[in-house]
């Protein structure tokens, strides 16, 4: 393998920044099934986009009759950061 690929979690970290800036705020599960990857992927990489602060919790997104997912948008008072 390359040592010039990113790891699988840095891929998954710019994949879903990327799916949040192009898309806007989205529900975990939908970043799941776009990315293809496993809602536990999602849920670990959030958590540390979370804690950096360039991910924000934004409101309930509709249940469709189980528990609502909590919808996640990229905090603009990071945008600075990520578009150097």
């Amino acid at each position: 393998m390359s040592q010039n690929l990113p790891d699988r979690g840095e891929l998954a970290l710019s994949s879903v920044l990327g799916l949040l800036g192009t898309r806007g705020p989205v529900e975990g599960a939908d970043i799941a099934r776009a990315l293809n990857v496993s809602p536990a992927t999602v849920t670990q990489v959030t958590k540390g986009l979370l804690a950096r602060g360039l991910v924000l919790e934004l409101d309930n997104a509709p249940s469709q009759g189980g528990r609502p997912g909590r919808l996640l948008g990229l905090s603009f008072q990071r945008m600075g950061a990520l578009g150097a």
